[in-house]
C-alpha cells in the first residue's frame, strides 16, 4: 500500500512540476505573421518564428515581398519615333506607344536572429535595455511587437497573401501605366534562401 501511495503522489508531483513550468507549451512559441503594409516598407510579409530555448527563446524573422523588375520590348521603335522632333521630319516618323513586359519576383528570406527572455509576460529582446519586447495580447491570441499584430501563421497564410498580391500589383502596374502597352505581367517564385 506504501508503495502505490508513494507512485500516486510522485505521479502527482510530476504532473504539477510540468504544469506549472510550461512545458506543455507556451504561448510564444511558434510561427507568427504580419502582412500590414508598412509605410517605408510597402507591401511585405513579415514571418517571426519563435523557439524555445531552456531558459530563453530564439527570434528569427524572414521578409517576404514581390521584387518588380521590367523591360520595354520595343525600345528601338519607340526611340526611332522620336526622331521628326529631333530633326524636324515628322512625315516618315510616327508615334509609338511603349510596350512592356514586368516580372514580379517572390523573395523570402531572413532578415534577423536574436534571443530574447521572458519577463512579466512579454519576451525582453536581449540587447536592447528592456527597451524592446514583445508582448502576447491575450484577448486574441496574437503578438504585438514595434506597433505590429502578429498572428499566429496557417499553413497558407503565405500562398493566400502571394494571390492577393499579385491581384493587386497587376492592377496597379495597368493604372501606373496608363499611356503604355503592358504586354505580360508575369510572377515568379524563387526558392526560400537559408541563413545559418
Amino acid at each position: 500500500m506504501k508503495k502505490v501511495f508513494k507512485v500516486v503522489v510522485l505521479v502527482v508531483l510530476m504532473l504539477t512540476m510540468l504544469t506549472v513550468s510550461g512545458c506543455g507549451g507556451d504561448k510564444f512559441s511558434g510561427k507568427w505573421i504580419n502582412t500590414d503594409p508598412v509605410f517605408g516598407e510597402g507591401y511585405r510579409v513579415k514571418e517571426m518564428v519563435i523557439e524555445k530555448n531552456g531558459q530563453s527563446y530564439i527570434i528569427k524573422q524572414n521578409l517576404g515581398k514581390y521584387d518588380e523588375s521590367h523591360k520595354m520590348i520595343n525600345e528601338k521603335e519607340y526611340n526611332k519615333s522620336f526622331g521628326w522632333y529631333y530633326f524636324g521630319d515628322s512625315k516618315k516618323n510616327k508615334e509609338v506607344i511603349p510596350e512592356y513586359n514586368y516580372t514580379y519576383t517572390w523573395q523570402m528570406g531572413p532578415i534577423s536572429k536574436g534571443t530574447a527572455i521572458e519577463k512579466s509576460g512579454r519576451l525582453v529582446i536581449d540587447g536592447t535595455m528592456g527597451m524592446d519586447a514583445i508582448a502576447y495580447v491575450e484577448k486574441d491570441g496574437t503578438l504585438l511587437w514595434n506597433q505590429l499584430v502578429f498572428k499566429k501563421e496557417n499553413k497558407d497564410d503565405i500562398e493566400k497573401y502571394k494571390q492577393r498580391e499579385q491581384k493587386r500589383l497587376a492592377k496597379a502596374i495597368r493604372e501606373e501605366q496608363k499611356g503604355s502597352k503592358i504586354n505580360k505581367v508575369e510572377f515568379v517564385d524563387v526558392p526560400v534562401k537559408s541563413k545559418k
